[in-house]
């Protein structure tokens, strides 16, 4: 007969005794694979990318009063729900193939996960890329984070970098020091890149990004929201970048200048 906790590691995985349970998601195109429910407290979103897009998993926490299917019913109508639904966090939009995670702390409740990465010429979300689930439990008083190498915090508008990045693994804390929602989106661009385009790109001049590799990050952090995250750095030339909408006019905050470009020897 198995015990709790074994049933728990069964059902959800977990990284050793002291370690959160890591949950797998899996994102396909256009639709997510994963548990119905969550364990409340830490943490590990990974995001499988089964598809053959881009694609993230950013959770939204449902308030009380409501339900997940006012959400998932406003995103269909490519609108938002007349209340606020509050960005929790999740895995940055990761390649075809490739795989991602951040752990943080969740709070009990219902919740929604979202892909809003746009591929196909729309949204996934308008694709069905839309799950609702609940996490449940409770959160421990003692919870820690676990260690991490770098410390990466952002602010209206600029990331902060405790040290240097250096290629290999990497375990990043990314805390949201601003006063609005924001997310640390990381790609390698995979071709020499013209300053120019990539300047016109980053201010909406112009459409068309440069050719760049996702490779994960941290998505929609609420303020005062902290977590880690996993990337594997190889040498080369990476673009570290908020897409949110700014409060004062929905543009994103990289247009606002929160962007950095860092080169990995």
């Amino acid at each position: 007969m198995r015990t709790g906790l074994a049933l728990g590691c069964l059902l959800l995985g977990c990284r050793g005794n002291n370690s959160p349970p890591v949950v797998t998601v899996v994102a396909h195109d256009f639709s997510f694979e994963a548990p119905d429910s969550l364990p409340a407290g830490l943490t590990t979103l990974k995001l499988v990318n089964a598809g053959r897009w881009n694609h993230q998993a950013l959770l939204f926490k449902v308030p009380d009063g409501h339900s997940a299917a006012e959400v998932r019913a406003a995103l269909q109508a490519d609108s938002e729900p007349g209340w606020p639904i509050l960005a929790a966090g999740g895995p940055g939009p990761t390649a075809p193939g490739n795989t991602t995670n951040v752990t943080l702390i969740l709070q009990p409740g219902s919740y929604t996960l979202i892909c809003f990465y746009v591929g196909g010429g729309a949204p996934h979300y308008l694709a069905g890329m839309v799950k609702d689930l609940r996490v449940i439990g409770t959160v421990s008083q003692a919870v820690v984070d676990p260690e991490s190498a770098v410390t990466i915090e952002m602010r209206d508008y600029a990331f902060g970098l405790s040290r240097p990045l250096t290629r290999g693994p990497s375990r990043l804390r990314v805390a949201n020091k601003g006063p609005q929602d924001h997310e640390l989106l990381i790609f390698r661009l995979t071709q020499p890149y013209d300053s120019a385009a990539l300047s016109a790109w980053i201010n909406e001049r112009q459409p068309n990004a440069p050719a760049m590799e996702a490779v994960g990050g941290f998505s929609g952090l609420p303020a005062g929201g902290h977590g880690t995250t996993d990337i594997v750095f190889e040498p080369g030339t990476y673009l570290l970048f908020c897409d949110g909408p700014d409060a004062k006019d929905g543009r994103p905050h990289r247009v606002h200048g929160m962007w950095q470009i860092v080169t990995i020897q």
